[in-house]
């Protein structure tokens, strides 16, 4: 996450923390009637950031019951990272039609090179449209398959992470100012009946490479071989849901 998204978590915390339900501005009034339809006026509200590789970014404390929130702000969200190996292990065990093959072509279209491994040279990496002139049938195998799975796969995007430690309750996106709330799992459902423009989609989510770093320099070296999925049409499609 960028530093500004560190920040922005910090300064929703702060306007949330040891506040009373009164003394909160009205997007924060309507934030806080989103988890709890009810509330005592006078009630005190607790909210600090997680940090981590959990996905809520917030958690909110009324009356001794917590709230976990994902927090996003500004454009091309990334809602999800994690290494290829990890990814695959994941739908190998919980995702209907997952085989060596489906593996394989997932590893092909993320390296990028020609390889499984992503030892190709450099000047064999493809940009995803090139990529996908050129094995237009691997990548509708590949989307029959995420089509298939994409409630358990978008849960694990948005809810739950690789970690599973929390899941995320709420998903808010804004910042200190103005913002709009929605339930997790009504964003899931949303997003499964859904579509986007990319190579791949899971629903309303892209998937594809972190990096493919196609001029081989060394900087960006270590994001090749990460999974990405973004939501890009975030901001259009919260008020929706």
């Amino acid at each position: 996450m960028s530093a500004s998204g560190f920040r922005n978590e910090h300064q929703i915390a702060s306007e949330l923390n040891n506040k009373s339900f009164n003394s909160l501005s009205k997007n924060f009034k309507s934030f806080i009637l989103h988890l709890l339809p009810t509330i005592d006026q006078h009630v005190k509200i607790n909210a600090s950031v997680i940090g981590g590789s959990c996905k809520p970014d917030l958690k909110v404390t009324i009356n001794n019951k917590d709230y976990f929130i994902s927090i996003k702000v500004g454009s091309g969200n990334s809602v999800h990272q994690e290494p290829l190996d990890d990814f695959l292990v994941y739908i190998s065990k919980n995702c209907t039609g997952s085989n060596k093959s489906i593996n394989d072509f997932i590893a092909h279209f993320i390296w990028g090179d020609g390889t499984l491994i992503g030892n190709g040279p450099a000047s064999s990496r493809l940009r995803a449209s090139e990529y996908k002139k050129l094995y237009h049938n691997k990548l509708v195998k590949l989307n029959l398959f995420f089509s298939k799975n994409k409630i358990t796969i978008l849960s694990r995007a948005l809810k739950h992470g690789s970690s599973g430690n929390i899941p995320a309750d709420f998903l808010y996106y804004g910042d200190k100012n103005s913002g709009i709330i929605c339930n997790m799992d009504k964003a899931i459902k949303y997003l499964s009946s859904s579509s986007c423009n990319s190579a791949i989609n899971l629903g309303g989510l892209s998937i594809q490479a972190w990096n493919r770093n196609l001029n081989g320099g060394t900087k960006s070296e270590k994001k090749r071989g990460v999974i990405q999925l973004k939501w890009g049409s975030l901001a259009k499609d919260i008020p929706q849901i």
